[in-house]
């Protein structure tokens, strides 16, 4: 997952080739990239978690709606937004390339 042109996210699809996501079958929705067996967190518009209380609607597989924009925060975090002040980082969504927790 990368960030060109006004902070639109793109994917990677060969070393120096990207599509972007508008595109794709991810145009509106994110796709929580984690075993349904686990969460995603989300932060604020500091990237900053939002608490330490798991989101149970935020597990692996779910779906989320966003509007099409990457938001780089103050921390190096980048995140879509999914509600007014929740951001779902990046490395939650299925494309991103991540693999850990």
């Amino acid at each position: 997952m990368a960030l060109k042109n006004e902070n639109l996210p793109f994917y990677q699809i060969a070393t120096n080739i990207f599509i972007p996501q508008k595109i794709t079958n991810f145009k509106d929705v994110i796709v929580i990239n984690l075993p349904t067996s686990e969460h995603a967190y989300t932060v604020n518009d500091l990237g900053e978690k939002t608490g330490d209380k798991v989101d149970n609607s935020l597990v692996g597989g779910s779906s989320w709606q966003h509007d099409g924009t990457l938001y780089p925060m103050k921390n190096g975090v980048i995140a879509y937004k999914i509600d007014s002040n929740l951001y779902l980082p990046v490395k939650f969504a299925q494309g991103s390339g991540y693999t850990g927790r």
